[in-house]
């Protein structure tokens, strides 16, 4: 019991000091700000749970506390720090988007990981030693009952690897092939909780008002083209005529209304002669009263000059994909069937900006992810001094984010820029685990022990570290799945799974590959 109060103040004050310090730097809080305590939690466990497990085993040992909190922190807080560091440097990369609040995100976070880390070492450090060590140390019997159950996964990784070397590699092309299956097709929809108010109101305009988000589309005149000559009006009513074949677009208005409605006033009201006039002559006239009588109304559609016109209506919620198909097919209608010589066209507007925003999002945040993995990479190269370790970890790091990136394909779940941030902690939690067990058996290489003992020893002292923290994490974030939020059951959902994958990874994979390329 000393131990769990002793983890959840130590993480709740890391939390506590990194808002304080938010605040002091003048740091405004966004949407992205619910990640911060999930990113706390992350770090702030993965830190307690090392250090606090190293220090009970060695007063298990017999070792006076003062010995050993000054052992621990000189074994796991070393490696800590790298994984610290190496986490801190993933979340930078988010540094790569253009998105104010994203790159805000990326450093905010970074600092989190390193408040969590100086946190650990001085004040769970401290709590530790003062302590009675009888409330700490326990029955040695269960510590013994996790180290038989740890050596039997080494002893199966010794017996079996092949089996464990074909698994990875079937494990691999299915992740592969799910990652092919992933969709950008976003719906606003997906966003939004199930069965709330603002569903229902979502709802209700994509029913009643030919849906919810906005279309706008500009009509330029071409050279000393007006775009209120008539010639041109006739290619904007083509062109609206093409629109109202389109199912996902509806309530379509133009600088042709003001021209329409006076066409029909002028024939008795009657319905059918809601049109352009037939012949220039009576348009040009039409188009006198309208600046006579409507000239605030056709300074809605038309600029100052009358080079630029605007038709705007409603869009379906249809995903991104679709969308974008039918921007496309739009572009291409404009090119061939509009006279190119009087007018061009350009679909604009808030929500074709909202959908190139997250498609650049998804690709800069999975970038960034990349260059992340190369530094990261280097950092560990220099630090462990040793190229085939440095390859070794990179395969149970990939791995972990090829699997969330397949969960996302054979689910059906579509990418989008708040998952893409999930990644960059998917990639620090795969990290940790990985530089733990190659510190602690480097530590015993080091120490004199041979490849067989000091993997042995990576087992019995850092495996039951590895594995609670899992446990801890994967039951916190499984709580996220009864969410009405959909992305927060995604995002609750791909931590979760992603964490036991990464910790089987760690178990099984790592010592074949020491084995196989040391």
């Amino acid at each position: 019991m000393p131990v769990v109060l002793i983890s959840v103040f130590s993480i709740a004050m890391s939390l506590l000091l990194f808002m304080g310090l938010l605040g002091w730097l003048g740091k405004e809080l966004n949407a992205m700000a619910a990640f911060y305590p999930v990113l706390m939690l992350i770090v702030g466990t993965s830190d307690v749970i090392h250090l606090t497990d190293s220090y009970i085993r060695k007063l298990q040992s017999n070792i006076p506390r003062y010995a050993a909190i000054t052992s621990s922190l000189k074994e796991v807080g070393m490696t800590t720090l790298l994984t610290s560091v190496t986490t801190a440097v993933g979340f930078v990369t988010l540094l790569s988007s253009r998105l104010v609040s994203i790159q805000e995100f990326g450093i905010n976070a970074a600092i989190g990981v390193l408040v969590a880390y100086i946190t650990v070492i001085f004040l769970t450090g401290s709590l530790l030693i003062s302590l009675p060590e009888k409330s700490l140390v326990g029955r040695k019997s269960i510590s013994e009952n996790w180290v038989n159950y740890l050596l039997k996964i080494n002893t199966f990784t010794k017996n079996f690897p092949k089996t464990i070397i074909a698994g990875t590699v079937l494990f691999t092309a299915l992740c592969i092939l799910g990652i092919y299956m992933v969709q950008t097709n976003q719906e606003l929809k997906q966003t939004l909780p199930s069965e709330s108010k603002i569903a229902l109101d979502f709802e209700y305009f994509q029913d009643n008002y030919a849906g919810f988000r906005p279309l706008e589309i500009a009509v330029m005149g071409v050279d000393d083209h007006k775009v209120t000559e008539y010639e041109v009006a006739l290619e904007i009513e083509k062109l609206l005529t093409y629109l109202k074949t389109i199912e996902s677009i509806g309530s379509l208005q133009s600088s042709n209304l003001a021209y329409k409605i006076l066409n029909k006033a002028n024939n008795l009201n009657n319905s059918a002669f809601f049109k352009l006039p037939q012949d220039k002559k009576t348009f040009l006239k039409y188009q006198r009263d309208t600046r006579k009588l409507a000239r605030k109304q056709l300074a809605k559609f038309v600029n100052a000059d009358e080079s630029i016109a605007r038709i705007n209506g409603r869009l379906q919620d249809i995903g991104t994909d679709n969308l974008k198909v039918v921007y496309e097919n739009i572009d291409a209608f404009a090119k061939t069937q509009l006279d190119t010589s009087l007018v061009k066209i350009k679909v604009t507007g808030k929500s074709i900006l909202l959908d190139k925003n997250s498609e650049y999002i998804r690709s800069s945040l999975l970038e960034g992810l990349l260059y992340g993995l190369l530094l990261i990479g280097v950092i560990m190269a220099f630090v462990f001094k040793d190229i085939k370790i440095f390859l070794i970890s990179l395969v149970p790091n990939i791995l972990p984010i090829l699997f969330a990136g397949g969960m996302l394909g054979f689910l059906g779940i579509p990418l989008e820029a708040s998952l893409s941030v999930v990644f960059a902690i998917v990639f620090g939690i795969a990290v940790d685990d990985t530089i733990h067990f190659l510190g602690k058996y480097k530590l015993g290489i080091t120490q004199g022990l041979d490849k067989e003992a000091a993997i042995e020893k990576t087992f019995a002292q850092t495996g039951r570290a590895l594995v609670i923290t899992t446990i801890i994490l994967f039951f916190g974030f499984m709580v996220m799945l009864f969410s009405i939020h959909q992305p927060s059951v995604t995002i609750g959902l791909i931590i979760s799974v992603t964490l036991v994958t990464a910790l089987i990874l760690d178990l099984l994979l790592l010592p074949v590959l020491l084995r196989k390329l040391i």
